[in-house]
């Protein structure tokens, strides 16, 4: 079971349209997939119709441990794959304030992800974080094998994202027996403005500045009226977009780079959705 969580110290920049049609993608190509929201504005936990399970996250990392009873269903019907979400329950910060006084606070996550009976329900798991630095934010991130930070290609948000990255290289290289998994960038919204484009390339430039531990992927994700208009209608954009009109790419095909990318053994295997051909 591979672990993928969708970081940003800035609000507002994609983790929770990057992490839920990610996760949809994947489950129309027969994987399955357990997305949690582990942020405290609950953004994820409503961006599709789900069958709502009795607890949510506060449940999970206050007892350390996964039940049915924290597994809601996304309604949402798929040929192979299936889509459960561990939705979040602790707008008001309890969760947080709850945290801060564990000495374990930063393993309440990881150690029910890594249950190996729940590795035999799911393929990937998929976590969407809060905005704000914190303990919440900390045990997302050791609970994952993968990070994944969307960009929003503005000047501001490169450089708080730069700025921002580094204080965490930093934080987390203050303590040696933590390990902070690959951070995989994504670069989001981008326009044809020669703006956009320099900022793309200042990202992509920032490798040293970054010690060398952030991989800025090939995949882009362009500025599209989709994104929104998908999250409308409560589906995933790779079936409310999936035939290129210009020379924009449709969003189908951009997330199946960005999981060929990140999943390169399924590009091999020549696995598609087949959402087009409907």
């Amino acid at each position: 079971m591979i672990k993928i969580a969708v970081v940003s110290t800035k609000g507002g920049v994609g983790k929770t349209t990057t992490s839920a049609n990610l996760g949809a993608l994947l489950a129309e190509m027969g994987m399955r997939v357990l997305l949690v929201d582990a942020d405290t504005q609950p953004s994820l936990s409503k961006i599709f119709d789900i069958q709502q399970a009795k607890n949510g996250i506060s449940h999970v990392m206050m007892n350390a441990a996964i039940t049915t009873d924290e597994i809601s269903t996304v309604d949402i019907a798929f040929e192979h794959g299936c889509l459960d979400l561990i939705t979040s329950d602790s707008a008001d910060g309890s969760l947080g304030n709850w945290l801060i006084n564990r000495a374990d606070r930063l393993y309440r996550l990881q150690s029910p992800l890594a249950n190996p009976e729940l590795a035999d329900l799911y393929d990937i798991v998929i976590i969407d974080t809060p905005g704000a630095v914190g303990p919440l934010l900390d045990a997302a991130i050791l609970a994952a094998d993968i990070l994944i930070s969307p960009v929003v290609t503005e000047t501001v948000a490169a450089r708080e994202f730069e700025q921002g990255t580094i204080a965490l290289l930093d934080r987390f290289e203050c303590l040696p027996s933590l390990r902070l998994p690959p951070i995989k960038v994504v670069l989001y919204r981008q326009d044809r403005t020669n703006d956009a484009k320099q900022v793309a390339d200042y990202i992509r430039g920032a490798h040293l500045r970054l010690k060398g531990r952030v991989e800025v992927l090939n995949t882009v994700v362009p500025h599209s009226k989709a994104y929104k208009e998908a999250a409308t209608k409560r589906l995933p954009v790779h079936r409310h977009d999936y035939k290129a009109t210009s020379s924009t790419p449709c969003a189908s095909e951009v997330f199946h780079s960005l999981v060929f990318e990140l999943f390169p053994n399924l590009a091999l295997a020549g696995i598609k959705s087949g959402w087009e051909a409907r």
